[in-house]
């Protein structure tokens, strides 16, 4: 069963993916733009959400108001807390002061709220909410609805949407007031709360993958039935195939241009930002679907080739012009080769996609699609290969000349390389794919030339694996000179040495400084100078009291307003007019106007600040602050939560995988990574010689970029290069995964061949079983570690963040035994030495009071954008309060940002509780991940290295063990009776030992069987022969002797008729004597059957030769129909075959009456690789008691045969290992079956 039987249902299912993906998409552009539908499924579930809101008010408000005690009130708040309520959030006030909160998500005044409605909607500084009050006595209940967010920064974690429990889409908008064109959302208790703005679009694609899957897959599938058409057609009108297929080509060109489907061309499959190298080539989507079409042009144009290849015999009349077309063909492959890889190395280098499998965390499903191109690339290259060694076999050259040919070839290509070496395509075209080139060559020249076996699995396997071993280099290569690109890029970052976070950040610092009121009365008091101290306190706790600003020295400075130093401390500069020059002429802006970045001499990143003070509502200077950072000279990145980046800062670049230094005048200035770099610049000198400008060299491990940007300025960039057993593990995973591909094809194509049974023989059920108990325990134990590698890891942490946290707590305490809180707020010096305590140790923490209010933070930016409340998270400090416990970590939630918090208890002298200190672990919350994915990622590489060699060893164990069991199959297959059949030799006495010897025991037993089975047929053969020899003789002999004495008696009588009988009888005889002389010939005939001069027959001009010879029989016509069958050559003996061929024509004639008009029908098809020839009668046909002696020598039903004929024929046919039967009908006719088998060569 072919894959072109099945062309009318491939063509049918993929119209039908394409029409379903279609109506899915016009489904969902329907669903999504009812907005009608949208809003009243909004209501619905706003209505069912605010009855359970106010049912537990109202609850919670009664059972409150019953309790007489603080005490009472608490224990049924802890109650409360565990009953379950609608998605909101509850505070509780008795007496107008909070006493209980369940989120921290939210932050409010009692103010706020006091007067609202109950179910109405407020906007906080976070988003809307609807409101919910219910009163009861003392008692107050507070429910917030979450509507919508509405957060003053927006990134990747914290995004402004409506709450999704209400399906809206994302382009709707939330409408304060109702206006034409929106929909407004009405309360249950009939309050108008909002309305929404939708603005239609279509679907997005990035939640609909499945919708685009069903795109690609009919469009795959209509890619194979194209090609199949264009196959079909090759053999009957090629003109239509070359249209179909330029069809093919066209539809993806007009999908391109016009970029339909346009759901599919939405997909971020098919977004340029990730891959674009051309018009052609301006998408990842677009690489693989015409990376698909492109192998089915190449597979088209090759089977063309094969199926057109008689033409060859034009040129090979020629061999000078044969060799120049042989050689061009080489030449093309080599070229191609050339294309191949400018393809993969532009998919590499071009793209954002990462191949790095040694980290399978940065492996995307764009990643899978990048190796899938790969893999359809280098099948299309193997195409080539394949047809071109095809080509040389068709040539009809010698083996020996064939290679001087590919010797030239290799000559031209590199003169080529040579002159084309810096082109664009030729420019990364290295010694790996010259060398996967020839060795494919020689590889597929070895089979075609060495073995007639047109399939092989483990054939395959082995190009899988040296394409695998290509691919793992080729990726390796192109991988190291994307690094070096980066590494280039990264010079740049070096020498300017930006810190764009800490210009983002300045924008707050500078409305702080000026909005700082002690600040400001300091500048218009008179009394600066004695305030020196107090200013440099206060502008570090209020600007600079983060962990971030560790990595810089602060210096701070303040003029009056003629611009003289206002400190006693000395300074170089002396006046303003100094720094104002600076940053005019040595400086660039930042996003903040007050904030200038300087170019450092050292090396190290510069800022300068310059905040102007002004008198009271007046525009006359007061005075200047100026502030200058300097970075140290080791820094760490990091140190900055990303939730609290906004999205509007530009994307940098991750360069966290390099380590970087910069030498000044010959001394290192600065240095950041793992690298340990030289303290002086001279060290590389005397390594590595005089050092040029943009110089690689590789030294300990790493790869290094020299760049000089000036002459007295040195930037080294460093790369760790791979290890080998990274590469090792990167032609695993390849590996693997081609493979994987190829075995789904291949079971999916044996399915089709065998009509959805799948037969497995011997060795495959070992190799499958033996790979899957592989893959099911490397699962298991790979799960399993990981499991517990990760439940480690986060152990770990724990402990880390216990450990952080009781060093967080001895430098605190102090501050809590020796000095008493004023009014829940620290002092100034206080909060100045909890940021110092914070930049020591390198650590974020938050300071809340004993009733749960924040009182310090190292990121006072979260509170201070009402991110989260300034509450403590509830769950925390009710085990701190409640349940007294000895610390709590557990995990928090901001936004779409997960990180580990750790909260413990600080006491006072007296025992009573002091504060709440918190440790929020998302400052290192990518460096735990990295910390943990390092681990795991080398445990997977581990596992995936030993799966590709265990399935390697699997395959090689399997052939050892089936290697006995074939070569008993094979002995067996060969044994016959009445020959020398050989004896295994075994060494051993396993199993197979013990079949070996009951083989030759059995070969044995069946020669003694032979002979005597032997010694009796040829008893009875020749008793059989002779019984014949003597029936046949015996009839010619009878009229012989009545001849001779009807002649005696007539000269004995002297008859007058004595001549005229003379004559009669010697014609008698003669006829008679002609009669035996028949018999010995057909006996002789019959005994050389075995033997035979077999060679290459042309069975379309021997079965015309015979049809020629009786085609003048008077009473019947032949027809002979060779549709289909170009050429049908087949190997035996000329002379026998055109017997045997014959022999059935004469008595497909002999069965025809003389009266009636005979139709002999010869038919000639190809069945994959045999011929299948019908030699059809319309005369009486075959008694049924005959049928089956039919091939018995001697049996005959004719009068004056010796029935051998069809017993010569059958001889003959199985001679040349093919088959012959026959179907017959009294008074209708016969038909005689040929199966024979091709011509060795054409396999």
């Amino acid at each position: 069963m072919q894959l072109s039987r099945y062309r009318p249902l491939l063509l049918i299912s993929s119209v039908v993916l394409i029409a379903v993906a279609f109506l899915l998409e016009y489904t969902l552009h329907q669903s999504e733009n009812d907005f009608a539908r949208i809003t009243v499924f909004a209501k619905k579930t706003l209505h069912e959400e605010e009855k359970k809101a106010n049912q537990y008010v109202e609850w919670l408000a009664n059972v409150l108001s019953l309790q007489t005690s603080p005490h009472a009130i608490d224990d049924s708040l802890t109650k409360a807390a565990l009953r379950p309520k609608s998605d909101f959030y509850c505070f509780v006030y008795h007496n107008n002061n909070l006493i209980y909160w369940d989120n921290n998500a939210v932050t409010f005044s009692y103010d706020q709220v006091k007067s609202g409605i109950n179910q109405q909607m407020i906007h906080l500084k976070n988003g809307w909410y609807e409101l919910f009050r219910f009163e009861k006595r003392n008692i107050s209940i507070i429910g917030l609805l979450p509507i919508h967010t509405g957060y003053e920064i927006q990134n990747k974690y914290l995004r402004n949407e409506f709450n999704p429990i209400f399906g809206f889409p994302e382009h709707a908008q939330l409408q304060t007031n109702a206006v034409p064109g929106t929909y407004p959302i009405i309360s249950s208790n009939d309050n108008y709360l909002f309305s929404v703005k939708y603005n239609p679009v279509n679907s997005d694609p990035g939640n609909q993958w499945y919708i685009a899957l069903i795109y690609l897959a009919g469009f795959m599938i209509l890619v194979v039935s194209i090609y199949q058409y264009a196959i079909y057609w090759i053999r009957r009108l090629p003109f239509v195939s070359f249209v179909i297929i330029s069809l093919l080509i066209l539809l993806k060109w007009a999908m391109l241009n016009y970029r339909l489907p346009g759901f599919l061309y939405g997909m971020p499959l098919f977004n340029p930002k990730f891959y674009a190298t051309s018009y052609f080539l301006n998408s990842l989507g677009d690489f693989l679907l015409s990376a698909s079409v492109f192998c089915c042009v190449i597979l088209f144009v090759y089977r063309y080739l094969h199926f057109r290849r008689k033409k060859i015999n034009v040129i090979r009349q020629s061999s000078a012009l044969l060799s120049v077309v042989v050689v061009g063909n080489l030449l093309f492959t080599f070229l191609f080769s050339v294309f191949i890889n400018y393809l993969i190395s532009g998919l590499i280098l071009n793209s954002k996609i990462s191949f790095n499998v040694n980290n399978v965390f940065e492996l995307t499903f764009f990643s899978l699609i990048g190796f899938l191109i790969i893999g359809i690339l280098l099948f299309t290259f193997y195409i080539s290969c394949e047809g071109t060694v095809r080509f040389a076999e068709y040539s009809g050259f010698s083996l020996p000349y064939n290679l001087l040919l590919f010797l030239i070839t290799q000559g031209v290509f590199l003169i080529f390389l040579i002159l084309l070496r810096n082109t664009e395509v030729f420019v990364n075209y290295g010694v790996a794919t010259f060398l996967l080139t020839n060795s494919l060559i020689l590889f597929i020249s070895y089979i075609r030339f060495t073995s007639k076996q047109q399939f092989s699995f483990v054939r395959y396997m082995l190009v899988i694996a040296g394409f695998s071993v290509y691919a793992a280099y080729t990726i390796s290569s192109f991988n190291m000179v994307r690094e070096k690109n980066n590494m280039r890029l990264l010079v740049n970052k070096v020498e300017t040495r930006e810190d764009l976070i800490a210009e983002y950040l300045f924008q707050d610092i500078e409305q702080k400084l000026k909005s700082d009121n002690f600040i400001t009365a300091s500048f218009v008091g008179s009394s600066v100078s004695s305030l020196e101290d107090k200013i440099k306190k206060r502008v570090l706790l209020s600007a600079f009291n983060q962990v971030y600003w560790a990595r810089y020295d602060i210096q701070i400075k303040a003029f009056d307003s003629a611009g003289v130093s206002l400190f006693y401390t000395s300074d170089s500069l002396q006046t303003v007019a100094a720094y104002d020059s600076i940053i005019r002429f040595n400086s660039r802006p930042t996003y903040s106007p007050s904030f200038y970045y300087i170019n450092s001499a050292a090396g190290k990143i510069g800022y300068i600040g310059k905040i102007n003070y002004y008198k009271p509502e007046s525009s006359v200077p007061a005075g200047s602050l100026i502030i200058l950072l300097d970075s140290k000279f080791y820094r760490e990145e990091g140190g900055f939560p990303d939730l609290l980046l906004s999205d509007k800062i530009p994307a940098t670049k991750d360069f966290s995988t390099y380590s970087y230094a910069k030498y000044e005048n010959g001394k290192l200035v600065f240095q950041n990574g793992k690298f340990n770099y030289f303290l002086t610049e001279s060290t590389y000198e005397r390594m590595f010689g005089a050092i040029k400008s943009e110089q690689f060299e590789t030294y300990n491990g790493y790869v290094h970029l020299f760049n000089y940007p000036d002459k007295n300025s040195l930037v080294i960039i460093s790369y760790k290069t791979p290890l080998l057993i990274e590469q090792f593990t990167l032609f695993s995973y390849v590996f693997i995964f081609f493979s994987g591909i190829f075995i789904i094809l291949y079971l999916l194509w044996m399915l089709i061949i065998n009509q959805f049974r799948m037969h497995l023989d011997f060795r495959k059920r070992i190799q499958i079983s033996v790979i899957g108990m592989v893959m099911a325990a490397f699962l298991l134990i790979g799960g399993g570690s990981i499991f517990y590698i990760t439940r480690g890891y986060a152990e770990d942490q724990k402990t880390r963040i216990k450990e952080k946290l009781s060093s967080l707590m001895l430098a605190v305490e102090t501050e809590f035994h020796d000095k008493s809180l004023q009014e829940n707020k620290l002092t100034d010096e206080a909060a100045l030495n909890f940021s110092r305590i914070s930049n020591t140790l390198g650590t974020d923490f938050n300071l809340y009071d004993s009733r749960g209010r924040i009182i310090y933070s190292t990121q006072p930016k979260i509170f201070d954008l009402e991110i989260i409340s300034r509450l403590m998270n509830r769950k925390a400090y009710d085990r701190l309060t409640n349940y007294q416990s000895n610390g709590f970590i557990h995990d928090e939630r901001i936004g779409l940002l997960e990180y580990t918090s750790a909260y413990e208890t600080i006491f006072t002298k007296n025992n009573h509780i002091a504060a709440f200190i918190n440790l929020p672990y998302f400052a290192r919350q990518n460096e735990l991940k990295k910390e943990i994915s390092g681990f795991l990622v080398t445990l997977i590489n581990i596992y995936v290295l030993l799966f590709g060699i265990a399935i390697v060893l699997t395959f090689i164990i399997s052939n050892r063990l089936v290697k006995p069991l074939n070569l008993i199959q094979q002995k067996l297959g060969k044994i016959k009776l009445g020959s020398s059949n050989e004896l295994i030799e075994w060494e051993g006495g396993d199993e197979i030992g013990s079949l070996v010897n009951e083989y030759n025991k059995m070969v044995g037993q069946l020669a003694k069987s032979a002979d005597a089975l032997a010694q009796s047929e040829r008893e009875t053969a020749w008793r059989e022969m002779a019984k014949q020899v003597a029936h046949e003789i015996k009839n010619p002999l009878t009229p012989m002797k009545l001849s001779v004495q009807h002649l005696s008696r007539a000269w004995s009588e002297k008859s007058e008729n004595f001549n005229m009988i003379i004559e009669r009888v010697t014609r008698t005889m003669i006829d008679q004597i002609d009669s035996l002389s028949r018999i010995a010939t057909e006996f002789s005939n019959f005994a050389k059957m075995p033997k035979g001069n077999f060679e290459r027959i042309d069975l379309i001009k021997l079965i015309q030769s015979n049809i020629d010879l009786y085609n003048e029989t008077a009473h019947v016509h032949f027809i002979f129909d060779s549709t289909g069958c170009e050429e049908a050559f087949v190997s035996g003996d000329r002379e026998q075959t055109l017997r045997a061929f014959g022999n059935l024509m004469k008595n497909a004639v002999q069965a025809v009456p003389e009266d009636k008009e005979g139709v002999i029908r010869i038919t000639l098809q190809k069945l994959n690789n045999k011929f299948k020839i019908e030699i059809s009668d319309n005369g009486k046909g075959i008694a049924e008691e005959f049928k089956s002696k039919i091939f018995t020598p001697n049996f005959t039903t004719k009068s004056g045969g010796t029935g051998l004929g069809l017993a010569m024929v059958k001889s003959i046919v199985e001679n040349m290992n093919g088959s012959i039967t026959f179907e017959s009908e009294a008074d209708k006719g016969t038909q005689f079956t040929i199966i024979l088998p091709q011509y060795a060569e054409e396999t």
